[in-house]
């Protein structure tokens, strides 16, 4: 977009970052649907994967499950891809400080705390807003090795 309007300019940058002004802080209602044609010639080539991959997920979903029932985890089903593998702890912080490997916080905020939707809340959604404190993405894609995952399932037990 080519513009001399310095006050449209600013908009169209907000909107092209999902309307984010700071890391998980939306203050527009906007999306972002563009994909460049090296993402685009990548999955060519890894769609005739994904249901592989996406087994791997579930695989390595599993066995952290598995190896720390004591946690509190998404709940399991069939058809869960698990591109995020999330946990839950009150102390997120502490969790994450303990952790040998990177974790993430992918939401640290629900949509009803987000300034883009307040106009749209009608009354508080206390579980998401839990969800959003507590939630910790740990490491899961199909291309970890067998033992990077023992590796994290050691750190969760």
């Amino acid at each position: 977009m080519v513009t001399d309007d310095d006050e449209l300019a600013a908009d169209v940058r907000l909107r092209r970052m999902h309307g984010m002004r700071e890391q998980y802080e939306h203050v527009v209602v906007a999306g972002n649907s563009r994909m460049s044609e090296v993402e685009a010639a990548a999955l060519r080539v890894m769609l005739p994967r994904l249901a592989e991959h996406n087994d791997r997920r579930r695989e390595i979903a599993r066995r952290y499950r598995e190896a720390a029932p004591g946690l509190r985890w998404q709940a399991p089903h069939e058809r869960h891809v698990y591109h995020l593998c999330v946990v839950r702890t009150s102390d997120r912080d502490r969790f994450r400080a303990a952790m040998p490997f990177d974790t993430a916080v992918h939401y640290p905020r629900a949509l009803t705390q987000q300034p883009a939707y307040e106009r749209f809340t009608r009354a508080p959604c206390p579980e998401a807003e839990v969800w959003a404190a507590e939630c910790v993405s740990l490491p899961c894609f199909p291309e970890m090795s067998d033992d990077e995952i023992e590796m994290v399932c050691r750190a969760l037990q």
